[in-house]
């Protein structure tokens, strides 16, 4: 994470959206049983959200989140909160999230919050490194599955304020990845080898953390290139956001989390309450903040490895990629990404 922004986090002055901006919305939160995903959850409610869906991997812990949600709403309005289960380690999973949430009658807003952040070497059972698994490829096939679903409602629903919203949280350590797998000839595959991994993590401790945000980073922008159009207007507004250093579990929970990162984390993240604001902020932004990346409720400085002409052709390898992978499981994705859901 690049060190400027660490140093001017309490500099910053972050806001939430006036109350009622999301009245009568259905929101969705993936992630949201605890930390950043928990805080964006309330806050959402809190704004006036009429249904709250809390996609989680413990239906048990979802349930407490959901008790400590309503114990603390102040949404005045009536409203439902539904615990959903959702394992990113899991194409089944995702796929039944996702049919479950194309039943909605509405889906105006949601947020791809559920990340994953370890120093220790692990598989899916879909068999690839779980990081890359959960950041990468789980995050792309959720996003892509839940497009449609959420375009119908643009075209369905005349006079709406704004279109519907998709938001990917992204990390500003996206800047700090050296991302030597990307001189592969499939990076997936590299990034999937247990001695490649143990090579770059020798780059420091959350080099590989980095990588996968630079790759969650290159879904998210590929997602608003494929989102539709209504209008003349993207049918759903896709923006990747950075929440900053947050004091969450993120690297706590993880065994082998570097304990340097840890420490920081402690002395100067900011309070989760406090980073969820930019989710929201990116939550209730209109047609302008489609395909943008924020940081700190402004247009953030994003990395050579994105927007270079290297930049530009490893996203589109690392999508390829990603969507070749995919459409084994799905194959609809491949029509979904060619925008024509």
């Amino acid at each position: 994470m690049p060190l400027y922004n660490v140093l001017l986090q309490p500099l910053y002055s972050l806001h939430l959206p006036p109350p009622g901006s999301f009245a009568g919305q259905t929101v969705l939160v993936t992630g949201a049983n605890t930390g950043l995903g928990l805080a964006t959850a309330q806050h959402l409610l809190n704004l006036g959200a009429s249904k709250l869906i809390l996609g989680v991997r413990s239906l048990t812990k979802g349930q407490a989140a959901k008790e400590t949600i309503e114990a603390a709403t102040t949404n005045l309005a009536p409203f439902s909160i539904e615990v959903w289960a959702l394992d990113l380690g899991s194409y089944a999973s995702i796929k039944a999230f996702a049919a479950r949430a194309a039943k909605l009658e509405r889906l105006d807003t949601a947020v791809l919050n559920a990340g994953l952040a370890s120093k220790i070497f692990e598989r899916s059972e879909e068999g690839w490194e779980m990081q890359t698994q959960v950041n990468v490829i789980s995050t792309a096939l959720l996003g892509l599955l839940l497009l449609p679903t959420m375009a119908q409602l643009r075209k369905n629903v005349s006079g709406m304020s704004r279109p519907p919203n998709m938001v990917v949280v992204g990390s500003d350590i996206h800047a700090d990845a050296i991302f030597n797998e990307r001189k592969s000839e499939n990076i997936l595959a590299a990034l999937n080898d247990r001695g490649i991994w143990e090579k770059s993590m020798k780059a420091g401790p959350a080099e590989r953390y980095g990588t996968s945000k630079l790759l969650n980073l290159y879904v998210a922008l590929e997602l608003a290139r494929v989102t539709p159009l209504v209008d003349g207007e993207p049918a759903v507004v896709v923006n990747v956001m950075a929440p900053g250093l947050c004091q969450t579990e993120l690297l706590s929970r993880e065994e082998g989390a570097p304990w340097v990162l840890v420490l920081v984390q402690s002395l100067v993240g900011r309070p989760i309450e406090v980073g969820a604001k930019t989710v929201v902020d990116a939550a209730a932004r209109g047609a302008e903040a489609h395909g943008k990346y924020y940081d700190h409720q402004k247009i953030g400085k994003l990395a050579p490895l994105v927007t270079s002409e290297e930049g530009k052709k490893l996203r589109a390898k690392v999508w390829e990629e990603i969507l070749e992978v995919l459409e084994k499981t799905a194959p609809e994705v491949r029509k979904i990404a060619s925008g024509s859901s």
